[in-house]
């Protein structure tokens, strides 16, 4: 809303709009080269198309994630990104003083966990909450043998919300991994 816009009173200024904005940042492009897909469809047998290609679209993107050399890559492309969303942001706001809040879904979840847990690569901003939703962060730490200690919070400050449904197949708990007691605690429904 401008001043001017003909809504206003003599005098009066515009409200300043209070709203959220969520802006995607994609890393998938980063492994799914047209390269990388056509290879993948070579080896694929052709029975269960359907459930191949849903394989070929999750199951593979975890084991790429999971391989150092992709891992590293997909990492630093997910700072890339979220670093140019951020940045187009503040473009069409340069006043903007309010906090980031970082949302994951699923692998997308993993890989910003991961990147704000190692700082590595950095971002330029600390994120004020990070989202997981349906999110197998659990099973990768567990996978990885990297278990947080008790005492384990993620760098800055940045709050942690793992959300998930407890039918989603994909989705693991976090907390018991840091303190098995939270095991017999049932999810906050």
């Amino acid at each position: 809303v401008k001043a001017g816009d003909g809504w206003e009173f003599p005098g009066e200024k515009p409200p300043e709009v209070k709203k959220d904005e969520v802006l995607e940042a994609s890393w998938w492009e980063t492994v799914h080269t047209d390269e990388m897909d056509a290879r993948l469809a070579r080896i694929s047998l052709p029975s269960m198309k359907q459930v191949r290609q849903i394989a070929n679209f999750t199951v593979v993107d975890a084991l790429y994630y999971m391989h150092p050399g992709h891992k590293e890559k997909i990492l630093q492309a997910v700072a890339k990104s979220v670093e140019s969303a951020l940045a187009r942001f503040y473009e069409h706001h340069p006043n903007y003083k309010g906090s980031v809040v970082l949302a994951g879904h699923s692998l997308g979840g993993v890989i910003l966990f991961e990147l704000l847990r190692t700082g590595s690569p950095k971002l330029s901003f600390i994120p004020q909450v990070l989202f997981t939703m349906g999110s197998p962060v659990g099973l990768f730490l567990h996978t990885a043998d990297s278990i947080p200690n008790r005492s384990f919070s993620l760098p800055g400050g940045t709050r942690y919300f793992n959300i998930f449904h407890p039918l989603d197949p994909v989705a693991y708990r976090v907390e018991p991994l840091i303190a098995e007691e939270l095991e017999k605690l049932d999810p906050e429904r």
